[in-house]
């Protein structure tokens, strides 16, 4: 593991010469958390919001063969493995085999009984906080079972908003700068809400004809189809520039606020804490995982993302149940020395 661990070295030298000189002009923004946070995911959130509006459809076929299974692993790591929750054998049982019978079924309503399970597993919160988490997982799971296929629909929209749940909860901040970026993500999700791909997406094509096996009419159906002309289009690069933000919270902003250590790591130090929090054999088979999405996707790139989509089915799930663990317990994802913890907020 080591060897392969090296092979990131060089891309550490082109990070240090990089670093040493953006350090005069960018050097506040390097070592302090909050400030580089709030700059690089506002950064992330204004790249998403342009691609969105000239180019929806790249986002929507692209998007989840690259991050997707990255931001699968991340959740695994911050929501599973560094709360501890893997060695709990009552979370496992109660909302690890709802999610595996989801996997199965595509029932909604089994993704939701995991929220539930996370109520009854959660032995360390309070029983007030433990009673409103399962009364949220079976109300979803009475809406389910009324309008199965909305829910689905809607949760695969709301689904990434709960990763801005965790950025803001996630550890103490200076919380001026944690509402810049959430403020440039309203103002964004506000311009596309009227329609600003329109003015465009249209005139560059980029909307038009077949894109990636897909086209624009299609995914509308897909994610949209309920609602009338315009605001289902406008509806589809909503969920587009969505998805990426979510991709940005796992991937980069997450993993920066949950480090132990105030100041950015290194690619090898990187690649040794995920391998420690994971274990070797996990990171190996997502690095397969993720290179068989990506070959994939240049042979068919439609029937790839919608395969993997299939399969990432249950993370939504997942997040959503991990929210409800963190809540009835009163707990806080943070990076501990060497390994990790979830601590009181009290």
């Amino acid at each position: 593991m080591e060897r392969a661990l090296a092979l990131l070295s060089p891309a550490d030298s082109i990070r240090r010469w990089l670093l040493l000189r953006a350090g005069r002009a960018f050097g506040p923004y390097i070592v302090d958390r909050d400030r580089r946070v709030a700059l690089g995911f506002s950064i992330s959130i204004v790249v998403a919001f342009l691609v969105a509006v000239s180019a929806p459809l790249y986002l929507i076929a692209l998007g989840p063969l690259v991050l997707g299974v990255p931001h699968l692993v991340s959740d695994v790591r911050y929501l599973v493995a560094r709360p501890g929750f893997d060695q709990r054998l009552p979370i496992l049982a109660l909302v690890g085999v709802p999610l595996v019978v989801l996997g199965v079924t595509t029932d909604p309503r089994a993704g939701f009984l995991a929220v539930v399970g996370a109520a009854i597993a959660a032995t360390r919160g309070t029983a007030l906080r433990r009673a409103a988490v399962a009364l949220v997982g079976l109300g979803l799971i009475a809406i389910a079972s009324a309008w199965p296929r909305a829910t689905m629909l809607a949760f695969a929209h709301l689904h990434n908003l709960v990763a801005l749940v965790f950025f803001w909860w996630l550890r103490p901040r200076r919380r001026g700068l944690a509402w810049l970026p959430l403020a440039i993500f309203g103002v964004a999700i506000a311009g596309l809400g009227l329609g600003l791909h329109e003015h465009v997406a249209e005139p560059l094509g980029t909307i038009s004809g077949r894109v990636f096996g897909t086209t624009f009419d299609r995914e509308v159906m897909v994610l949209a189809d309920p609602l009338p002309y315009p605001w289902d289009g406008r509806l589809l690069v909503v969920f587009a520039f969505a998805q990426s933000v979510h991709y940005a919270i796992w991937l980069r902003v997450l993993p920066d606020e949950a480090r132990a250590s105030k100041t950015p790591r290194s690619f090898v130090q990187s690649a040794r804490a995920l391998v420690a929090d994971l274990g070797g054999l996990i990171v190996i088979v997502a690095m397969l995982g993720a290179a068989l999405f990506l070959f994939w996707g240049f042979v068919d790139v439609y029937h790839a993302r919608v395969r993997y989509l299939a399969f990432a089915l249950f993370h939504g799930y997942l997040e959503l149940a991990a929210l409800g663990l963190f809540f009835a317990e009163r707990g806080t994802v943070l990076a501990a020395p060497g390994a990790s913890e979830v601590i009181a907020a009290e």
